[in-house]
């Protein structure tokens, strides 16, 4: 079973029909637990980027129980970009859900610093 949490969303103008949207996070990222798995992924309009893929992290933790369980917050970014958006409104959102085959750990999200999600209009890659 997966569960998912919308982190944030913001609206973004796409000018163009011929270009892309490059996205990236920057802020401090944990999960906490021993075997969890947590996925952070961008959808656009209700929909993960699919072309040319996912923009996504991943962070797992397996902690031996023995050493108790550590609250490791690091600060972390990842970005990409995604194809085929038609011009106009488009909504950008940050989620968090569970690896697939994984329990989820506690995700908190942007501690004790600033976190940016960074949205731009960009041509696309030449082939």
């Amino acid at each position: 079973m997966f569960h998912f949490l919308l982190l944030q969303d913001c609206s973004f103008n796409k000018l163009q029909s011929d270009t892309a949207i490059k996205v990236s996070f920057q802020g401090v990222m944990r999960v906490i637990g021993s075997n969890k798995c947590n996925r952070w992924f961008f959808k656009f309009n209700g929909n993960e980027c699919s072309g040319p893929m996912t923009i996504e992290a991943v962070v797992y933790n397996n902690w031996p129980s023995s050493a108790g369980n550590p609250n490791l917050l690091h600060h972390r970014s990842f970005e990409g970009y995604c194809e085929n958006i038609p011009q106009g409104t488009v909504r950008v959102e940050l989620w968090v859900g569970s690896c697939p085959g994984r329990t989820l750990g506690d995700a908190y999200t942007g501690w004790n610093s600033v976190s940016r999600i960074m949205i731009e209009e960009v041509s696309r890659p030449q082939s």
